[in-house]
């Protein structure tokens, strides 16, 4: 997605995030609540394409976990 632009060493990370983020709050919130939506956009829809088989694939293994029934 090309989200990750940098990378700072350990002591400087937190600095940095707080300088990115006073960068995006001195954004338009509209811009920033759609580049938001644009990035969140792919993941919701790949958990919802992959929603029915997680359950089954859950449904199956804790029918397995049941002891059979005499």
């Amino acid at each position: 997605m090309g989200v990750v632009s940098e990378i700072v060493a350990r002591n400087k990370l937190l600095p940095r995030a707080w300088e990115l983020a006073e960068q995006i709050a001195k954004r338009p919130r509209l811009a920033s609540r759609y580049a938001r939506v644009a990035l969140t956009q792919p993941i919701k829809q790949a958990l919802l394409d992959n929603l029915g088989y997680g359950l089954a694939l859950k449904g199956l293994a804790m029918s397995a976990l049941r002891p059979p029934k005499s």
